[in-house]
């Protein structure tokens, strides 16, 4: 290889690093300053490996969802990883969310952009941490799921303290719905994989039929 070439991969490989190091730090100052957090606990009957495949490919679970008939409608969008997404929620959520930390039994996600909801005035911009954890029981995962809600501003964040209560219930009444809905496509996915793979279609069913059929 050339010396050139050599410059070139060096290069991205620092700064692939510096931006790693740079989402991490913000995901833990986001996480120590939040003003809202929430943790919701969870059983699947689903192994977890089912949990990490889906876990891996964001934008497939989106389809799923989508398919499935579940609300809100995410449109999400792939970035320069397939596990780094653009997400765009209609109820009034707007960003891009990256994998900040990957462990054999935990994730961590820092998502960075809008929010317009009534349930968090003022708001505008902030961070969110997501950390997903998770415990195989058998053919079962118990699944562990934190949010974290950090303003943009400290006159956001002033505001969101005196409302936590309301932000907090809300906050646990979303996360509560959408594991809930989740944990059924993964159980489908695990007692029935072929019935869901026809809930799809063009390359998403393809996608799937790759990752949860075939092999078997």
């Amino acid at each position: 290889m050339r010396a050139g070439s050599w410059l070139l991969v060096a290069t991205l490989l620092l700064s692939h690093t510096s931006l790693a190091s740079t989402l991490a730090h913000r995901a833990a100052e986001a996480r120590e300053d939040a003003t809202a957090s929430y943790t919701h606990r969870v059983t699947l009957q689903c192994p977890q490996e089912i949990v990490l495949r889906v876990l891996n490919h964001p934008v497939l679970m989106a389809e799923l969802w989508r398919a499935s008939g579940y609300t809100p409608v995410y449109q999400i969008t792939a970035l320069d990883s397939p596990t780094d997404i653009h997400l765009d929620d209609p109820t009034g959520i707007v960003g891009d969310a990256f994998l900040v930390s990957a462990e054999a039994d935990r994730r961590v996600y820092l998502a960075e952009g809008e929010l317009d909801h009534w349930a968090a005035p003022m708001l505008n911009r902030g961070s969110v941490v997501l950390e997903i954890s998770w415990q195989a029981r058998g053919n079962a995962t118990r699944l562990e799921i934190a949010v974290y809600l950090k303003p943009e501003s400290w006159l956001a964040g002033a505001v969101l303290r005196a409302f936590s209560p309301v932000v907090e219930k809300h906050m646990g009444t979303r996360v509560a719905a959408n594991a809930r809905d989740a944990a059924t496509i993964l159980e489908d996915i695990a007692s029935r994989p072929a019935q869901v793979a026809l809930r799809l279609e063009g390359q998403s069913r393809a996608d799937f039929e790759n990752l949860f059929l075939l092999g078997q």
